[in-house]
Order: structure tokens, then sequence, then C-alpha cells
């Protein structure tokens, strides 16, 4: 991670060298649990279900699970390979109609063309293969042996119905951004035009999609490797419609795992499922999914009652802190620097923040050591810059200097801008996305040094889920704090995925630059990765210098698991870093090991 390359070939997306022809048909390449009965994922009293358990070949003396995988030497009995984790529940799991309001394990139940790993590269899901000869029309060769959890076969004619719907401006879809890539989905989104034949996306045949875009983009299959591009039942969605995936009669998918119970506001439970003849086959027999708010995660963890906590907000400095003293949970800690960037973004159109001096002013009065110490007690880092630290096109600190702390440069600029120590500055209000305490706290910091920085009234509006992402679409949030993680490992995600200018309702932000837009247009189908970095670099510039965000901090993720919780996807990468959030959907390489 972050080494942005240089010479012929392509390097940064994936860390290593690649010939140009081998990177396009980069497929094969690599683009890119106190009882027994707890352990089984029941409360005492209750009566666990029937599973279906494999015996070992007397042969070999191998033992594989139910759906024929052989399991490691490792690995406990296979009544043990339960997994137990706790989370929220959702409305949804079809995250191809709302991005915002599912939840995991929807990466689970649903395999996208490609499947990102640990190392960021994109490697064959539902598709065996692909190519292309000029990174702007790419196609994909499905496997022909591919069913739905119900039986049905999977065509290309899903995957073309599929990113139809996400672009059809009657889904209203939440993360459309993603896509606009591809050939007229702008003008189809928008409904400049109303034929769906005229979108950049075709079954050729039952099994070969194929995918034509405005230009060439090299890094595509991991766009379509990421959980959003999951494909939906075509068969299902026009007989039952968009709540399909809210009923678990309904609910089928075409990944390695399937439902099996789905208690509204209890818990979810999936087994492996029998259907999938993929290369992503999974070692655990059964993955309960127990509903809760944050605050009980760790007590549970405690108890033996959640078996991994993979949620940022989930641990507070008190759970650290208990954790850390305790023989056991402290080796059981892993820490992180997070791809995802804390950031303060305003409405760039209009005063008071139309005035360049005045979002550089706030940009200076942000003491983010001070905040990282105190409010976050150490779980960030101050961040400068866009693109995190360890990240393809990181610049190593080159920017730090712009929007450094300088409280007397602050007053000057608000000064100039004709704000006198604040006088005549309307307050202003800052809206929080579901904020957790950790959160409210910081931004609770901000507001104060503002106020003693600036003389301004900054005031705190939490906002729920829907409210904020109506308000941030419509571009109608005043000023706000909220982050953004990494999608896929490549600078165009956290610069021009979240920054280049869009029209109300498709884009983030209203702050626009044209230079900025132009620059990340074309580095965007760069194949020359040096000269792609470089542009990518100046156009973060670019950004940061003209203010689009107030750059605050970058987390220090922790998460929590069980030492018999292993496996080859949560082990360290080549970065060294151990994590359920490097790539997607790790459970399929995670087994119970023997203890």
């Amino acid at each position: 991670m972050g080494d942005t390359g240089k010479g012929r070939g392509f390097r940064g997306i994936l860390g290593k060298q690649i010939a140009r022809r081998d990177f396009l048909r980069g497929a094969v390449a690599g683009l890119g649990a106190a009882g027994v009965a707890a352990k089984l994922g029941y409360s005492s009293g209750e009566t666990p279900p029937p599973m279906r358990l494999a015996a070992a070949p007397a042969a070999t003396g191998k033992v594989v699970n139910s759906v024929g995988k052989e399991m490691p030497a490792d690995a406990a009995p296979l009544a043990q390979q339960v997994l137990r984790m706790m989370g929220r529940d959702t409305k949804y799991y079809d995250i191809g109609y709302s991005q915002y309001d599912t939840s995991w394990p929807q990466e689970m139940m649903f395999e996208t063309l490609g499947r990102l790993t640990k190392d960021h590269n994109a490697v064959p899901g539902a598709a065996e293969r692909w190519e292309s000869k000029d990174a702007r029309i790419w196609r994909f060769y499905l496997r022909r042996d591919a069913k739905w959890s119900d039986g049905t076969p999977v065509t290309a004619k899903d995957f073309e119905f599929s990113f139809l719907r996400r672009l059809d401006p009657k889904t209203a879809y939440d993360f459309v951004w993603f896509y606009l890539d591809i050939k007229n989905a702008r003008a189809f989104n928008t409904g400049k035009i109303t034929d769906p034949k005229q979108v950049g996306v075709r079954a050729l045949e039952d099994y070969v999609f194929e995918m034509e875009l405005e230009g060439p983009v090299p890094y595509w299959p991991l766009i379509v490797s990421f959980r959003t591009s999951s494909p939906c039942p075509k068969h299902i969605v026009e007989k039952v419609g968009n709540e399909w995936s809210t009923n678990p009669a309904t609910l089928i998918g075409n990944g390695p795992y399937k439902v099996d119970k789905w208690e509204k506001g209890r818990r979810l439970e999936l087994v492996l499922n029998p259907t999938y003849t993929g290369p992503h086959k999974g070692y655990l027999e059964r993955f309960i999914k127990t509903f809760g708010e944050w605050d009980a995660y760790f007590p549970a963890y405690e108890a033996g009652e959640n078996e991994a906590i993979i949620d940022i907000a989930a641990l507070s400095p008190g759970n650290l802190a208990r954790a850390a003293a305790d023989p056991v949970m402290s080796k059981e800690l892993h820490k992180l620097t997070d791809f995802l960037t804390w950031y303060i973004f305003f409405q760039a159109t209009k005063p008071p923040f139309n005035d360049l001096k005045v979002r550089q002013a706030f940009s200076h009065a942000v003491d983010r050591e001070t905040l990282c110490k105190t409010a976050l007690a150490g779980q960030g880092v101050p961040a400068y810059e866009m693109v995190p630290p360890g990240f393809p096109g990181n610049q190593a600190g080159k920017l730090n200097g712009i929007q450094n702390y300088d409280p007397a440069r602050a007053k000057r600029l608000l000064a100039e801008a004709g704000y006198p120590d604040g006088k005549g500055f309307p307050a202003v209000d800052m809206w929080l996305r579901n904020p957790t305490a950790q959160v409210k706290m910081a931004a609770e910091t901000i507001q104060a040094m503002y106020k003693e920085n600036l003389g301004v009234t900054i005031n705190i509006k939490p906002q729920e889920q829907k409210i904020y992402m109506d308000g941030m679409r419509g571009h109608r949030i005043p000023m706000s704090l909220i982050s953004y993680e990494y999608d896929y490992a490549d600078p165009s995600n956290m610069l021009g995925g979240v920054w280049h200018s869009q029209p109300v309702g498709a884009g983030r932000h209203d702050w626009k630059h044209e230079t900025f837009d132009k620059l990340v247009d074309e580095a965007k189908g760069l194949m020359n990765q040096e000269k792609r970095t470089e542009m990518y670099n100046e156009a973060e510039r670019i950004l940061v210098s003209d203010v689009g965000g107030v750059m605050v901090w970058h987390p220090i993720r922790v998460m929590m698991w069980k030492r018999y919780v292993v496996g080859e996807s949560i082990s360290p990468n080549k970065a060294g870093v151990s994590s359920w959030y490097v790539g997607n959907n790790p459970v399929p390489y995670i087994y119970i090991a023997k203890h």
C-alpha cells in the first residue's frame, strides 16, 4: 500500500509492477463465542437447529464441511464452526437499491463480478475472468454453473438488470455517483435519455456481460468488485419489487452463504449456500448476527457472546482501557490506521463560506494534535490531506503546511473577510450524521476551538441518517463534520469520487474547482502511473488549498476478535495490517480453530 510506482507498467492499485496488457486482462493477474449451547450461538434453553455436517472421507482423513470445502488442519470440529457477532439491524440487504440502508453481512450473501482481497486486488468472483483492450470496454465471462440460492441460473441478464436499476432515476440510488463512468449513465440517471439500450451495460450472451465506459478506467475491476456492485435476482425483483430483500422468503443471493433465519429486531442467521459453486466457499457452517447497539458489543464480548467487534464506534476509550489491562483480551486487540478521513465541509456556494478567506480561517483554527490527544483519546492522527497515510498516492506530509494550526493567521483571514473577531459572522449549524459519543465530543471540541480562535458561534446538530443523507445530496447542509472511508484502493476514490463537482442529487458537496475536476478526469484514464499520481497529487493540493474541506483526522481503528477466530483473510496483509476492513467479505476464509 502507498507505493505510487515509477517507470513502465501499472503500480499503486496493486502495489506491484504489472504489464499493461496483463493488468487489463487482470482477473488472473490479480487486480487489485458461556457453555456448549452458547458456543453454538444459542442462549441456554434454546434448541439449536440441525446442522448439515459432512464426515471426514475415510481414505484421506481429510475433513470437509457441508459444501465440500476441505477444512484446515487446525480447525475445530464442524459442530463448532459457528461465528457470533453483534451489529445493527437493517431495512434492506439489497445494496444496489440503497447503500446507506443496508448492513453487513450483505457481502456474504452476494457475489460481485470480482472480489477484493486483503491486499486490495480484484480476483475472480461471479466472473471467472475479464478482459479489455483499451480499459474502456470491459468484457466479463461469468461462471456457467453459478446459481441463485433458489436454484435459478445466474446470467448476464441479472447483471445488466442490476446496473440499469442502479442508474434508473426512479430508483434514486444513494450511491449512483460511483457508476457514472458507464457510458450514458449520467444522461440516463438525469432523464436526458430514457432508452436503457443506450446505456453501456449489456448482456451479449447468457454468460458474457459487457460494460462500455465513457473513457478509459484502468481500475474498473476494482469498481465492479466492490460490494455495491452486487447483483440482484432479476426474476425475484420483477415479481416482488424493491421490497424483495426485506423478506427472508425472497431474500436470495448468489454468494457463499444464504439466509436461514431473520428475526427482525433480534438476529440474522446465515448458513452455507449449497448452490454456490464459486471459488470462495466458506469454512463456517453458520454465522449469527445478533442485533444490538454499540454499547452492548463489548459487554457481550466479555461474556463470550460476541466473538468479534469490527465497528469502529463500538469500542469506547473505557472499553479499550479495560481490554488492554486484561491478559487475554489485550492479545485480541488489533490496531490500524484506517483508510478514512474525517473532515469538515461547507455550503461553499453560499455566504459566508463562498469566501475562500473564511474557509481558510476555519482550516487554520483547528488544533488537530490537541483534538487527537483529548477528545479522540489517541484513536486518531491529525489529517492535513484527504488521502490517508499508506494509501496509494498519499503525499507523506507534503501538504501539512497548507491547513496547519495557526490561530493568529485564522483571526487575520477572518478579519480580512469582513468579520473581525467574529463580529457579524452568522451562527452556523454543524450537522453530524448519527454521531457516536466520541464524535460528539470531537465536534464539541472543534466548536470550542472556533469560538476561542475565531469568535464565531457553531451549533451542533445531530441528524438521523436519512435526514442527513437527503440534506447532503441536496447540498443543503451549511457545515458538517463527516467521514469518508475508501471503497477501493486508488486515489480516484478518495479524490474524484468524493470531491469532483456533481449536480444536486448526484454528489456529496457543492464545492467546485474547474482545474481540480479537469485533473481528476484526466488522471482517471491514464496508464502511465507516474504521471497519473502527479496529477492526483496536484488535484489534492488544490482541494486542500481551496479548502473544499477542512481535513481533521484519520482514525486509528481498533478491532477485537477471539484468539480462535482465524483465517487467511484476517491475517496480516503485505503492509502488515490485520483487519476485517481490508478488502471485502473476509468471512469465507475465516474459521474457528481448535481451542
